[in-house]
């Protein structure tokens, strides 16, 4: 073997293996959060860089309360937040801490439909449905409610199979399948008389209380929502608080940014495609 050729092979023998040493640290610091997560928490006291909001202002106010612990007061309805997004994620789950005596219905949503302004939406409070009097069912973890005002059904699943033909169905943020076309369907909103209908649908879960504070969890998969300034929309809404003069009385707010983990199989196969991509162009 020629001199030439030992010290190429020498240096090919530094070169290759610095070389995927820092491919392999491009890539990690792409996909920085290892562990498959990343948390924002977001309070008056203590705020997320990766927050913006509440917005607007005018639309509540930053308290404290005896024992100093800062809290904003929801005066008017609705208030947004925006979460920034460094990297890709699969979802996001979203803990809210919060307080909201005898206010009807609250709910928070990610924005789904830019254009048409539209949300998807998670259930945070509604006592008219937990004060409801008619028999109800539970499923699903205590997440799938049917109530009837006269019991036919015996499961939700029956329900969803078999839909009523004539009878009227309030529904609060339920996915209804596409066998309930032809049903006479009205979206709940708080100032429904239930009385008035026979069935009552919903995704709902009753708030946890902890220290005093009621907490909600939701998730929401990133890829139902639309992007907004690098990052996702939030609204906390809580219709008519101002004309009864009511407050929601918000805490916390805690994202947690959730994906993959980066294992030895996923790096090679980010390795691959970054390849792929590189020699591609």
């Amino acid at each position: 073997m020629h001199t030439w050729q030992l010290v190429l092979l020498r240096i090919l023998k530094v070169i290759l293996p610095l070389g995927l040493f820092v491919v392999v640290g491009f890539l990690v610091y792409l996909d920085l959060d290892v562990d498959g997560q990343r948390i924002a928490i977001h309070a008056p006291a203590d705020r997320s860089i990766l927050v913006d909001g509440p917005d607007p202002d005018i639309r509540f106010a930053e308290v404290a309360s005896d024992a100093g612990i800062k809290e904003w007061s929801i005066l008017i309805d609705p208030v947004y937040w925006i979460l920034r997004l460094p990297r890709r994620y699969d979802d996001v789950k979203v803990t809210l801490e919060y307080k909201a005596p005898q206010v009807p219905l609250v709910q928070f949503g990610g924005l789904a439909n830019a254009d048409k302004w539209e949300f998807a939406w998670r259930s945070v409070q509604n006592i008219a449905l937990e004060q409801l009097e008619w028999d109800c069912l539970s499923e699903y973890h205590k997440q799938w409610y049917l109530c009837q005002k006269n019991v036919y059904y015996q499961t939700i699943e029956e329900f969803l199979l078999q839909p009523p033909v004539t009878a009227e169905i309030v529904n609060f943020n339920f996915p209804l399948p596409d066998t309930f076309a032809a049903t006479r369907v009205t979206r709940y909103n708080h100032e429904l008389a239930l009385d008035d209908y026979d069935y009552v649908i919903a995704l709902y879960t009753q708030p946890q209380e902890m220290d005093g504070w009621l907490r909600q969890e939701f998730v929401f998969p990133l890829s139902e929502l639309d992007m907004v300034e690098d990052g996702v929309q939030f609204v906390l809404s809580a219709p008519g608080i101002d004309d009864r003069n009511e407050v929601v009385s918000v805490r916390s707010l805690t994202f947690e940014l959730r994906k993959a983990p980066l294992t030895p199989t996923l790096l090679m196969r980010k390795i691959w495609e970054y390849a792929t991509d590189l020699f591609s162009k």
